[in-house]
Parts: structure tokens; C-alpha cells; sequence
């Protein structure tokens, strides 16, 4: 037999078995997801076309959830041509840890996942990783999912990965909750985001985990933190690093967790030192709902999720340049 037919022969690749980590993932986004070790941190990876550099998100979740939950903002942001990272949060998801999930491992979690996120960008930029990123979404079937033809498909195959498909000079970092606490103390420090998108989280940590000392009003968190640690990582008492960028958060004013008291003393703060830095005030958005029906009325938006949703991506794509979804 030649060498021509034998090539001929031999059947083309099947698409792999869906991850089950997706498997309450749409399967438009299911298809254009890949999960992967970026150093030590476990990422979800999302792109809209894995041919293409596209500005991203940069999200973490927040405490005892994991980086696939919530597939409706990555889904939007993939239709909005925005590609995601989610990162799991240090003890959670595929490395998890008791002690990091407890109320005792917050600042834990903040220190160690803010210490990781520059080097998780950086390995976004590395031709090896994209090219191992771009097989398993071709693994997954999103090439035949995104209607190329066979000469674009080739280009799009690993050997010819792009070494720019993350835009990491076009990215907007936020998170939920923990997930938000870490952006905002990451944010504090020299640093090339674009934007920040935050949802029931507060950049006060001295109002919400020492309450008393703080007369925040807050009930008091279950452990007794470090004083000088909290004060240490707390943004708000970090504001002179903090370089204004376009910041949108989203909050129920019932929020039985996280105060939103607790938030608005902080972004009363920010836009003060905004305003110091002849910063319009305008570039913080808030977007409150009175009440959302999500449990504590803390983890997700509920009755309001897919509103809240729209905010977000709208929110992301003003700040990255996007046309804004119709």
C-alpha cells in the first residue's frame, strides 16, 4: 500500500470525551474550555476562537468554591470575543486544602493567590503552554465547533499555535467575594490591568474581619485574625499604590456576609483618592439590588444572576474597547 493511501486510511481524529469538570457547562462553552496547570496554580482557560489574540478576564472565585462555577460570565465574555482565565483559589478546586477553605485561611489564600497571578500571566504569553492549550481544545472539538474551513483549520492546529492569544496588556481582573479581596490587594501594588470587576466582596479588610476594632458594624468573623496581618494586606489602608482604573461592583445591600456597608466605606475611600489624583470618581460603578434571593444573599445574584451578568460583560467591554453585545 503507498504511503499516500495509508495516510488515507487512517481515520480522522475523534473529538475526546467532555471534561467532566464541564459537564454543567453549555456546550458552546464546553468545547472552548481547557483546564491546565499554569505553574502551580490549577486555570480554566476559555477563548473564543484559539487563533486569535483577545483581551481577557482574569477571575478568581471565591471561599469553598471552585474556578468552573458560575459558566454563565465565562460563556457571555467568550461571546463578547473576551477569553477568560479562572484560576482556583489556593486550597480549593483541584488543590484543596481543608485549613484554606475555613474562615481561619482567608488571608492565607489572598497572600499566596495574589503572590501567583503575575506569573499566571506570564505563562499565558509562553508558546509551549498555548500550544499545549490549543491541542486540548482541539481534543475538545472547538475547531469544528467555530465553522472554519479545512485551510483555516490547519493554521489553527498546535503547530501553528499563536503566541499571542491571551492579551495580557488588555486585561480586566476581578472576583467574587475572596476571589474580589485578592484583585483589590493585587491591585495595590504596580500592576498593567486595564480594569477591576467585583461582585459581594469589600476592599476594607479591617471592617469585615475586625469588626469591633474597626466600628464597621460588621458581625463579627468566626476567627480572631492577626491585627497587623489584616492591616498588612488590607487595601484600604494601602491606597497610595493603588492606580485608578475603570472599577465596577456589584453588591446586594442585604448581604449577610460581606456588609455592604463594609464595601461602601471602601469605595468611598477610592474615590477620594481618585479625585486626589485628578482621576474622574466616575470611573467606579456600582450596581446594588436590594435583594437577590441567593443564599446570605452573598453567593451569586439569584433571582438577578443574568441581569448582573449583562452589567459584567457590558462593564468588560467598555473597559477593553469591545462593541458592547446587542
Amino acid at each position: 500500500m503507498s504511503e499516500a493511501r495509508q495516510q488515507a486510511s487512517v481515520p480522522p481524529a475523534q473529538p475526546q470525551p467532555m471534561d467532566p469538570r464541564f459537564a454543567q457547562f453549555p456546550r458552546a462553552l464546553a468545547t472552548h474550555s481547557v483546564t491546565m496547570r499554569l505553574g502551580e496554580v490549577p486555570c480554566l482557560l476559555v477563548h473564543p476562537d484559539w487563533q486569535s489574540k483577545r483581551p481577557m478576564l482574569l477571575w478568581m472565585h471565591g471561599r469553598t468554591a471552585n474556578k468552573e462555577l458560575d459558566a454563565g460570565r465565562y460563556l457571555r465574555c467568550m461571546r463578547a470575543g473576551i477569553a477568560c482565565c479562572a484560576i482556583d483559589l489556593p486550597g480549593h478546586g483541584e488543590r484543596s486544602d481543608a485549613h484554606l477553605q475555613s474562615p481561619a485561611g482567608t488571608l492565607d489564600v489572598i497572600a499566596q493567590a495574589g503572590s501567583e497571578i503575575d506569573g499566571v500571566l506570564d505563562r499565558l504569553c509562553d508558546a509551549s503552554v498555548l500550544r499545549e492549550a490549543k491541542e486540548r481544545a482541539r481534543a475538545a472539538g472547538a475547531f469544528g465547533e467555530i465553522g472554519m474551513g479545512d485551510a483555516a483549520k490547519r493554521d489553527a492546529t498546535p503547530d501553528h499555535a499563536s503566541t499571542e492569544l491571551f492579551d495580557i496588556d488588555a486585561c480586566v481582573i476581578g472576583g467574587m467575594s475572596l476571589g474580589g479581596m485578592t484583585a483589590l490587594a493585587r491591585l495595590c501594588s504596580p500592576h498593567a490591568f486595564r480594569g477591576c470587576m467585583l461582585e459581594c466582596t469589600t476592599g476594607w479588610f479591617e471592617g469585615l474581619y475586625l469588626p469591633q476594632r474597626a466600628d464597621s458594624g460588621a458581625r463579627p468573623w468566626p476567627v480572631q485574625h492577626d491585627a497587623a496581618r489584616v492591616r498588612s494586606l488590607d487595601p484600604l489602608g494601602r491606597l497610595a499604590g493603588f492606580a485608578p482604573v475603570p472599577l465596577l461592583a456589584m453588591h446586594s445591600l442585604s448581604d449577610a456576609v460581606v456588609p455592604w456597608s463594609v464595601q461602601r466605606a471602601f469605595l468611598d475611600a477610592l474615590r477620594t483618592h481618585y479625585a486626589r489624583l485628578g482621576a474622574p470618581p466616575s470611573l467606579i460603578e456600582v450596581r446594588t439590588w436590594p435583594t437577590t434571593g441567593a443564599p446570605d444573599e452573598h453567593s451569586g445574584f439569584g433571582k438577578v444572576a443574568s441581569e448582573a451578568k449583562v452589567v459584567l460583560v457590558e462593564f468588560a467591554c467598555r473597559t477593553l474597547g469591545l462593541a458592547i453585545p446587542s
